[in-house]
């Protein structure tokens, strides 16, 4: 799919400034200076900074301090997670337990790391089989790795809750709360066993908090604090785990709330992120109200929060909510704070991607919803929202489509193998946007001219149509053993990758495309080196 990826980086702003004022099919009237959603072409993606190191470096990745005023929009570029992801998947544990280790050395020097490691560990929260049995290999490869439990422990935490649901306690079935409590009592045996090989893994606490809290078990959450403020006096991560424990969706009291703050050492401290606990109280009130669908006044409370420190959290709060009050400018500028703070949430791009769709910026929300996608493919609102813009996208040479014409095509009596007339049915089933009839037309076509890449290409835009970029990828796959020399196939692949933001295996099939003399790899070859590349740590 290089098609869509070229359009996604490489078209430029329109020139003309102008006012656009639209109505959505929901009836919701948008005013941008940017078109309809799926008529204007976007700016390019910008580049991660020029300064990196190699990804044999063994640190972790964090962003400079910055005041939030100053965050401006970006598309999303180099993951941290996605890194790590792509680690496990290769099976580089020794590289994994280095970076993981430097990360939690770096936390010993400067606890405000600490929420740059828990941040690097939930890369690992995904409740997916084949997420699980990578995380045994790693153990099993590496029995006396202490970062390898708390990755599973990450991904059995996960499981828990994708075994509960996110229902309401009496609308969950005791089934449902058996699977919970069994995934979490492996998580457990997992954060022990880290703890047997290093008592000073500052993120074992913090998953013992989480799920204390989640398991009704507060005094396991206290010791797992009080262990963890002695090694870390200056911690972050485990006094917030701990004090989302204390509120009252929780069980706990606002009273509760109040007195931890007071003990927290906000005075005179090298992490500045513990001034943000003073406002928690304003932020969990916030969060009630928005759960109650009273937006405005949601926004007061994080408004009331946020004077206690740029909390990311309570920005991406706050920017659901103005998103629900039709604040879309206002909802991005929020959502691109929280993300700057708290990178690799995917909860955060589904949220921007759904302001900047409404706001007339669809090619933005497309990067967004991807990156969403590829950090937690298992969230069934991103999935739905992802279907919807794949759905929509447009084809520069379906652009000027006569809708009348292409029905009248396909209404007509095509033989089997007529390949002119079978090709030009198959636009106009895209042309109408009923993309499973495209899809069987070119399947048929490939079929009987597997050499034409331009029905591949076809059948690639149909597949793409409809979010199957999984089957797309089988798809190249197949091409490639038929014709091992094809560069177009390799190219396509990589785009292909690319939208799945699966970088490295991208740039492996852009190497072969340009290694087969594809003029236009090159440029797509710098595009993934700057992605794959790590950005030096700013700290903060």
């Amino acid at each position: 799919m290089r098609l869509c990826l070229i359009f996604l980086i490489f078209l430029g702003v329109p020139a003309a400034a102008q006012l656009y004022q639209w109505t959505d099919e929901n009836g919701r009237t948008h005013y941008s200076d940017k078109p309809p959603p799926g008529q204007q072409a976007e700016a390019p993606v910008s580049s991660p900074s020029a300064a990196s190191t190699s990804a044999n470096e063994p640190t972790l990745v964090s962003r400079p301090a910055i005041d939030p005023d100053d965050i401006a929009y970006s598309r999303p570029a180099y993951s941290e997670t996605l890194y790590l992801r792509h680690l496990l998947r290769t099976g580089e544990y020794s590289q994994l337990n280095n970076v993981l280790q430097a990360g939690l050395e770096a936390v010993e020097r400067d606890n405000s790391q600490d929420f740059a490691l828990r941040t690097a560990y939930y890369a690992f929260k995904v409740p997916t089989n084949e997420m699980l049995q990578a995380l045994n290999a790693w153990v099993a490869a590496s029995p006396e790795s202490y970062q390898a439990y708390i990755a599973r422990a990450m991904c059995r935490y996960a499981r828990g809750w994708s075994e509960r649901g996110n229902r309401f306690i009496s609308d969950t079935s005791r089934d449902q709360i058996a699977g919970m409590e069994r995934e979490f009592a492996h998580a457990y045996e997992d954060v022990e066993q880290a703890l047997a090989l290093n008592n000073r893994a500052i993120v074992a606490y913090y998953l013992i908090t989480a799920l204390g809290r989640s398991g009704s078990d507060q005094e396991k959450a206290y010791s797992a604090l009080v262990k963890a403020n002695y090694q870390y006096p200056q911690n972050y991560i485990v006094r917030r785990g701990y004090i989302l424990g204390l509120s009252p969706r929780w069980g706990g009291s606002w009273q509760e709330i109040q007195d931890f703050v007071a003990e927290v050492p906000v005075q005179d401290t090298g992490n500045p992120k513990l001034k943000e606990l003073a406002g928690y109280e304003s932020f969990e009130k916030g969060a009630l109200l928005y759960l109650d669908k009273e937006y405005q006044a949601a926004i007061e409370a994080f408004d009331q929060s946020l004077e206690s420190g740029p909390n990311p959290v309570a920005y991406a709060y706050r920017g659901r909510a103005y998103y629900r009050l039709d604040k879309d400018r206002l909802a991005i500028d929020d959502l691109t704070k929280a993300i700057y703070l708290r990178p690799d949430y995917a909860d955060q791009y589904y949220w921007r991607s759904q302001a900047l769709y409404y706001f007339g910026r669809y090619a933005d929300a497309l990067a967004d919803i991807e990156r969403a996608y590829a950090l937690d493919p298992t969230d069934e609102y991103i999935q739905k929202f992802r279907q919807r813009l794949f759905r929509n996208y447009g084809h520069p040479e379906l652009k000027n489509a006569d809708n009348g014409l292409a029905q009248a095509m396909i209404e007509k009596e095509v033989p089997k193998y007529d390949v002119e007339n079978q090709f030009k049915q198959g636009l106009a089933y895209l042309a109408l946007r009923e993309n499973e009839a495209a899809e069987a037309v070119f399947r048929r076509l490939t079929q009987l001219k597997p050499e034409n890449m331009e029905y591949a290409r076809w059948l690639d835009f149909a597949l793409f149509r409809q979010a199957r970029l999984d089957d797309i990828v089988a798809f190249w796959d197949d091409v490639i053993a038929r014709y091992p020399d094809n560069a177009v196939a390799y190219s396509e692949r990589a785009g292909t990758f690319y939208h799945l933001e699966q970088y490295y295996r991208a740039l492996d099939s852009a190497r072969m495309a340009e290694k087969l003399g594809d003029p236009e790899a090159a440029e797509f070859i710098e595009r993934l080196v700057a992605l794959t590349t790590r950005p030096e740590s700013g700290g903060g």
